[in-house]
């Protein structure tokens, strides 16, 4: 609860998850936080200028393409429940969206828009895709093997570049993002079936891997943040991100 609600609210209203503080207008409040009969309470102090989070609010509409086919020869389980520390895709868009969220302040609101399962293995840019017994039988050898990690040993077939166009053309992807009915496109699946390791992934290790122009840098985050003065100081990393 906040004290003047023109200087700052509370909300609990953006997509279900409450707690945020929103600056309104310069000043000085006081939010109270109430859990089972105890409370706490901290000024918050808006300054003259602050960044407007409303303004950089983005919703995304996601479309999930679900790679999860039964194999029979283990009694029926499902792709991702072949490795008991693999998880259901389901819970794993729910946690990403909800982390999204909250490390972007808000920021970022996924909607599953569309989520299609695919009861097949994936196919490689050469229309190869390994069988489901082949697969379980390698990834079963591989996983006991201790000469390496399973996705890195020597028992698996030669497999190239996860074919993204026959996929994104058989469910019509790209004119649902072209209408602006998708913004995102989730694909989930078990490893060693080359989505990981492909051209895309390849030309954009490149882009990252190339030189900061820390000046352009510098220019972007504050412009993006609203900083006009030169004892305004901007901290970015150009080791790791």
């Amino acid at each position: 609860k906040s004290s003047d609600p023109s200087v700052v609210t509370v909300t609990s209203d953006y997509d279900g998850i409450g707690g945020y503080v929103v600056a309104k207008n310069p000043g000085t409040a006081t939010i109270t936080a109430y859990v089972r009969g105890l409370s706490t309470s901290i000024e918050v102090i808006v300054p003259e200028r602050y960044v407007d989070l409303n303004e950089y609010r983005s919703k995304q509409n996601v479309l999930v393409l679900n790679f999860d086919p039964v194999f029979s020869m283990a009694g029926g389980k499902k792709w991702h429940e072949l490795m008991n520390w693999w998880h259901d895709p389901h819970d794993l868009a729910k946690r990403y969206s909800v982390a999204m969220n909250e490390v972007s302040h808000g920021c970022i609101s996924y909607t599953i828009a569309e989520w299609i399962d695919i009861d097949e293995m994936p196919e490689d840019i050469h229309g190869k895709s390994h069988s489901l017994s082949y697969y379980y039988e390698t990834i079963t050898k591989a996983d006991a093997s201790p000469e390496a990690p399973y996705w890195d040993a020597r028992f698996w077939n030669e497999y190239d570049a996860f074919d993204y166009d026959k996929y994104l053309t058989r469910y019509d992807v790209y004119n649902k993002v072209r209408s602006g009915k998708v913004d995102e496109v989730w694909i989930f699946g078990g490893p060693c079936v080359g989505v990981q390791m492909n051209e895309t992934i390849n030309e954009l290790q490149a882009e990252i891997d190339r030189p900061f122009d820390d000046e352009y840098v510098a220019e972007i985050a504050r412009e993006k943040l609203g900083l006009r003065y030169p004892q305004e100081i901007v901290f970015y990393s150009t080791d790791d991100n």
